[in-house]
């Protein structure tokens, strides 16, 4: 009955004020939805019209098609929005509309145009009004001063050490980071080798419509620094070669619903860019009016409209990592509810779940977060605005723990270019210390990456190497390749710490393990042979 009173008081309340608005002719911001794309100008058989080569190049390595969804609106109705008297802020391909500028009246009379389906809400997305009582504080940081530190920790829990010691550092690929601002990050000594070698390929500020970042904001400066520093022996992120796409979709003194249709023209903006990772470290689910908040209901991956976003990112083939959010017991926000996102728990160096780290599970019943990384006493670092000198800290929060592990998946998925997006999830997910039983509080766990990972698994099946059932939960079956046969080799098995609990020297063409006894986990092999080795890894149930 509770729930029904409030749903009649909402009500009332838009009836309320909405004549309000009409009656002040209010000017706002409206996300409107088209009908179609009828007439369009633009050809998914050009998509070099609408979308950089990287991007065609992404979808093109991972069999995804390019079709009418990623074609821009309809060029003659943003020209009658215009005509009507809106101005056209962004257009956007995915949800098949445009955020305007417009006061009530021209608002109604846009409604009523024959191609326009509605508006996103019903109502402008900056609606200001009476406030939800915030529990926290937006991003929930502590910071704590340190003299000195390094990511040495938050990265080694990962394996992170070993994807750079061979070789895979994040270069090539192309990460975007969607926060409140970069402030002065052009100025921070530990990211200074972002500016001198042009690794910071495109910047948007969709709170302001603006390309400068670099003048507002400090949590993304903060995200940025577990990813990018790159100062060896001081701190080093988790993917210091990597280039970046650094896009402004929060205005972190609000909470508005303007804020998920940022997050949509920018997750399109990084699409088009060619982005491989998307970090998102932010969350939605009250807002500063009265009336708008996303229920536990809602976050089922499909309703809210910046999960939505999300998921259209991870169909064109990014690697979308979230912040699973800081309401401990309270769950998780959008978009890290999608079905297609990695939402990333926190967990303590002694790889103990944070108590602030928001559990699952979705409102539809899936696992979250998808995994965990180290988000409790992280090293971070920023500009002093004061002194101008790079000032190292400790922090806490998952907005942390998800762009130390975007970094990690980033390494991850450039030492594995043949993987499609959606299989770099479950092979992270399989490197999880939990991987074989998943909980709603640390996911499938941390990653860890052995130096013997499965980056050879592919080319092994070229070979002829077959490593059957994986996962098992008693017997394990080796059948080598056929240049491998009738000669002496040994066979070793390593844990996740890197143990050896399997080794010997053989002479067979075919070999059978009995692994009843293995604790549940994922383990690695290495079978050699004089100089050459084949890598494998299986997953005991």
């Amino acid at each position: 009955m509770l729930k029904g009173i409030k749903l009649l008081i909402f009500i009332q309340f838009l009836a309320i004020y909405g004549q309000k608005i009409l009656a002040q002719n209010q000017i706002g911001k409206y996300l409107v939805k088209f009908k179609d794309k009828a007439g369009n100008t633009f050809s998914i058989d050009k998509p070099q019209d609408f979308l950089s080569k990287r991007a065609i190049d992404r979808r093109a390595n991972q069999g995804i098609k390019i079709t009418n969804h990623d074609l821009p609106p309809t060029k003659s109705y943003i020209d009658e929005l215009k005509k009507a008297g809106a101005t056209v802020w962004y257009q956007s391909r995915w949800y098949n509309g445009a955020l305007i500028l417009a006061d009530s009246a021209t608002a109604l009379k846009i409604k009523s145009l024959s191609f326009v389906m509605g508006f996103e809400n019903n109502l402008p997305l900056n609606l200001d009004g009476a406030g939800n009582l915030r529990k926290q504080s937006k991003f929930d940081i502590k910071l704590d001063t340190v003299n000195y530190g390094s990511g040495s920790v938050q990265a080694r829990m990962m394996g992170t050490h070993n994807l750079h010691n061979a070789g895979f550092k994040g270069k090539g690929m192309l990460i975007a980071v969607l926060d409140d601002g970069f402030n002065r990050i052009d100025k921070n000594s530990y990211l200074k080798h972002l500016f001198e070698e042009n690794k910071v390929l495109g910047t948007y500020d969709f709170v302001r419509n603006t390309k400068n970042v670099y003048d507002i904001g400090g949590h993304g400066n903060l995200v940025l620094s577990t990813i990018a520093s790159n100062t060896e022996g001081k701190f080093v992120g988790t993917a210091p070669e990597a280039s970046f796409v650094l896009l402004r979709t929060e205005d972190a003194p609000t909470e508005k619903l303007i804020e998920e249709a940022n997050y949509l023209f920018a997750a399109e903006y990084a699409d088009s860019s060619g982005v491989d990772v998307i970090n998102t470290s932010l969350g939605y689910v009250d807002f500063d009016y009265a009336g708008y908040t996303h229920s536990r209901q809602d976050l089922d991956g499909d309703k809210t409209l910046v999960t939505k976003a999300a998921d259209w990112a991870a169909a064109a083939g990014i690697l979308v990592c979230v912040s699973a959010g800081n309401s401990g017991e309270n769950g998780i926000g959008a978009p890290s509810d999608g079905d297609s996102v990695l939402a990333i728990g926190s967990v303590d160096k002694n790889e103990i779940k944070s108590g602030f780290s928001s559990v699952g599970p979705s409102g539809d019943g899936r696992i979250k977060p998808d995994l965990s990384a180290m988000g409790s006493s992280t090293f971070i670092n920023s500009v002093n605005a004061s002194t101008g000198e790079t000032q190292l800290f400790t922090g806490s929060g998952t907005s942390f723990a998800s762009p130390i592990f975007a970094g990690f998946a980033t390494c991850f998925w450039q030492a594995n270019p043949s993987l499609k997006v959606m299989e770099v999830h479950q092979a992270l997910k399989n490197l999880g210390s939990q991987a074989t039983k998943p909980d709603n509080r640390i996911g499938y766990g941390i990653p860890k990456y052995n130096v013997l990972v499965i980056l050879a698994e592919e080319k092994n099946a070229d070979l002829g190497l077959k490593i059957f059932p994986n996962p098992s939960t008693n017997l394990l079956k080796i059948d080598l390749p056929q240049n491998w046969k009738n000669k002496k080799y040994s066979l070793q098995i390593f844990n996740q710490s890197g143990l050896t609990v399997f080794s010997k020297n053989l002479l067979v063409n075919n070999y059978e393990i009995d692994i009843t006894i293995y604790p549940t986990g994922t383990y690695f092999g290495k079978i050699s042979h004089e100089a050459e080795n084949l890598n494998f890894k299986f997953l005991k149930y």
